[in-house]
């Protein structure tokens, strides 16, 4: 048959199976990323949602994450094809559906990594500047810690960071998995330094090293940053299930990256144990670090403490720290050593940058699942020989999440979280037709290794799928009505949904495109993509 005339690009993806069982294990950690999880629930939370507990919030979040994780994994298993939700949705429920959804997807990824980018800046190298620079008396170290957190700072730090991991896609996936384990490796160091200090160092040190660096808003400027917080309006109640459960949705936005390994499902040898182990496992993981770093935070810096210093720091600044009071910081604080912030801050700057190339791997991996079912031009799934990398659409995500880069410090546009409701809308939609698939493509799905197993006559996919709806039905409407973290801003839900329109107009335009050349793309999607 001629090439030009076939349902898909052509007959094989060019991508190899090089992910082994740890391999997706490190992925989906990394797109976890223990550091911006901690960063972003530590600086949110007690200061906007006046009891919320972190450690329990972190294992709401993580019982949620768990059963999407399941969920995905019965899809990534069933069809062990890249390309994300795409694969799943187009086949199991609605072509142009899917591709939309997997659209307004790509986007919300590329946009996080963006985020990410930036938190390198904030998270890591300001409160490492800052202390270093409060330690050593350094003028000059200080006003470097000033400049990271300017728009400019963030940007170049992030846009170069952003384009040297494209180059490392680029490279090829052996050498992908050999940076993310060094990687994994210096972030895990770090993590255990960080959960040694909080257990040995007593909270009577961090009070009396907080004492003498802010003696200048008073002779106790702990005690006196929870009393002006109060004084200001915070409220200081200590534990209420409902903030909790509102603030479940900051450690939800990390633990989402537990099942980003369904983006390379097709690279996966052994994809039933790979994908198993390395969606649940790092889930499980990480939520039990979320919630273990929460609670002996409590215990070491203080629950009170942590709401009113980021209370402080965005309503009244003279009763905070110079900088963002990020977790990086406060641990400065504690050990006051410059060896001790010097490796927790590294910790948090490779925890952080797993999620730039995971994002564009994401990302790049469902534009070549669109080009190999035909809906986006051909040039897009060029494969290299050499490295059996998709080269164009790193490059098109490179560009992208640039664009996103210059977008977030520039500008207020987006709710941090907006994207996160977005990507739980489509999850949940994933979701639902993962429910039905079983039924509506059973000849496929009873090729699949977890065909047989049921709960009460009913195929585990459905009961799964069912579950995990319904976690992330319960996220989509705390994000919907959380102006702190999402919401519903006008501008925003336009946004996306214009993403989204978009989406749909190109599915049907290159559908039309196709007809005209004597291809029916509706017949790929009768079928298992290509491998």
């Amino acid at each position: 048959m001629d090439s030009n005339k076939s349902i898909f690009l052509r007959p094989v993806s060019g991508l190899v199976k090089s992910a082994g069982i740890f391999d997706v294990f490190i992925y989906n950690v990394g797109l976890i990323s223990i550091g911006i999880g901690v960063a972003y629930t530590h600086l949110y939370g007690a200061a906007n949602y006046p009891g919320g507990d972190i450690p329990i919030a972190s294992l709401i979040a993580t019982g949620i994450m768990v059963l999407v994780g399941l969920g995905m994994w019965c899809w990534t298993v069933t069809l062990p094809r890249s390309g994300g939700i795409y694969v799943f949705v187009t086949r199991g429920l609605s072509a142009p559906l899917g591709f939309a959804l997997s659209f307004v997807e790509s986007c919300c990824w590329l946009f996080y990594n963006a985020v990410g980018a930036v938190l390198i800046s904030t998270v890591g190298l300001t409160p490492l500047f800052a202390t270093i620079a409060s330690i050593t008396k350094s003028n000059s170290m200080m006003q470097l810690a000033l400049n990271m957190q300017t728009p400019n700072a963030q940007f170049i730090v992030g846009s170069i960071l952003i384009i040297l991991s494209g180059l490392l896609l680029i490279s090829g996936m052996r050498k992908f998995f050999i940076v993310q384990k060094i990687m994994f490796f210096v972030a895990i160091i770090g993590t255990l330094v960080m959960i040694v200090a909080l257990m040995v160092f007593p909270k009577e040190q961090f009070v009396a090293n907080f004492n003498e660096l802010m003696n200048h808003i008073g002779n106790n400027a702990y005690n006196t940053v929870i009393d002006k917080a109060k004084i200001a309006g915070w409220d200081s109640n200590r534990f209420d299930i409902w903030q909790t459960l509102r603030l479940s949705v900051w450690p939800f936005l990390p633990l989402i990256g537990g099942a980003f390994s369904i983006a390379i499902g097709g690279e996966i040898r052994q994809v039933e144990k790979g994908q198993g182990y390395g969606i649940i496992g790092a889930i499980i993981f990480c939520g039990a670090l979320f919630a273990l770093i929460g609670y002996l935070s409590y215990q070491t810096i203080g629950y009170e403490f942590q709401g009113a210093i980021t209370y402080n720091s965005f309503n009244q600044p003279e009763f905070s720290t110079s900088t963002q009071p990020y977790f990086t910081l406060l641990m400065a604080i504690l050990t006051k050593n410059i060896y001790f912030t010097v490796i927790i801050a590294i910790s948090f700057i490779a925890w952080i940058y797993f999620w730039i190339p995971g994002m564009l791997a994401y990302a790049e991996r469902a534009m070549l699942a669109w080009s190999f079912d035909r809906l986006v031009p051909e040039k897009i799934g060029h494969v290299s020989d050499k490295y059996h990398t998709p080269t164009v659409a790193i490059i098109i995500s490179v560009l992208i999440s640039v664009f996103f880069t210059a977008l977030y410090v520039y500008t207020s546009f987006f709710a941090t979280l907006i994207f996160i409701l977005a990507a739980s809308i489509a999850w949940f939609i994933t979701m639902i037709a993962g429910i039905i698939f079983p039924y509506r493509n059973k000849d496929i799905y009873e090729k699949s290794p977890i065909s047989k197993y049921k709960i009460l006559k009913i195929p585990l996919m459905s009961v799964v799928c069912s579950l995990a709806a319904i976690g992330l039905l319960v996220i989509a409407v705390l994000l919907w009505n959380d102006p702190i973290a999402a919401g519903h801003d006008t501008k925003s839900i336009i946004t996306i949904g214009g993403v989204f329109l978009i989406g749909l107009l190109l599915y049907f335009f290159m559908k039309q495109k196709r007809k005209k050349q004597g291809i029916d793309i509706d017949l790929a999607f009768k079928q298992i993509p290509i491998e």
